[in-house]
């Protein structure tokens, strides 16, 4: 399976609500290229929607290292940091 479809797998369990599978999925996506942008993202959007903070900050802030300009990606940061507030 290509990274492409890869992802998109993943992307689908996530909207189906499967997130355990989803993370599992952006996990092996990640461990074939480490600096997947999509998959560093969409991980932490999911370790956010699962109220791990620290571990969605890191995959969202190590997306935006490689990839500064990435509105969603500092969109999805300020999410993290106003749910913590929460």
């Amino acid at each position: 399976m290509d990274q492409t479809t890869a992802l998109q797998g993943a992307l689908a369990q996530h909207q189906a609500g499967r997130l355990e599978n989803a993370r599992a999925d952006y996990e092996a996506v990640l461990k074939r290229n480490p600096n997947d942008l999509n998959a560093l993202h969409l991980l932490g959007v999911l370790e956010n929607l699962t109220c791990r903070r620290d571990a969605a900050a890191r995959h969202i802030s190590r997306a935006l290292e490689l990839q500064p300009d990435f509105p969603k990606a500092h969109n999805s940061l300020g999410n993290i940091h106003k749910n913590r507030e929460d």
